[in-house]
C-alpha cells in the first residue's frame, strides 16, 4: 500500500499544511485531497469548498494551518475485495 500512496498525488498526512496540500493539488489538477494518519488510515478529505467554508466560519486562515483543522471527517472507503 505504501508504494501506491507514494505514487498518488492527492494523499497526504493529516498534519500537512494547507499550503503544502493545495500547491500539490494545483500542480496536478486534482480537486480533492485524501488525508491519512501515520498508519495509512483514511481520516478525512479536503477540497476548495472545505477551505472556503473554514474561512467563512472562522474568519481566518494561514498557510501553515494544519489540514486536520478543516478536513471533512465524514468519509468512508470501500475495499477492493468488497467490490467483487
Amino acid at each position: 500500500m505504501k508504494l501506491i500512496i507514494e505514487k498518488m498525488k492527492n494523499i497526504f498526512n493529516i498534519k500537512s499544511t494547507i499550503s503544502e496540500i493545495f500547491s500539490i493539488l494545483e500542480k496536478y489538477k486534482n480537486r480533492v485531497a485524501f488525508l491519512i494518519d501515520n498508519d495509512g488510515v483514511l481520516k478525512g478529505s479536503l477540497t476548495d469548498g472545505d477551505l472556503r467554508r473554514f474561512i467563512l466560519k472562522s474568519g481566518r486562515v494561514d498557510s501553515n494551518t494544519s489540514a486536520q483543522e478543516l478536513m471533512n471527517t465524514d468519509v468512508f472507503f470501500i475495499e477492493e475485495k468488497e467490490c467483487r
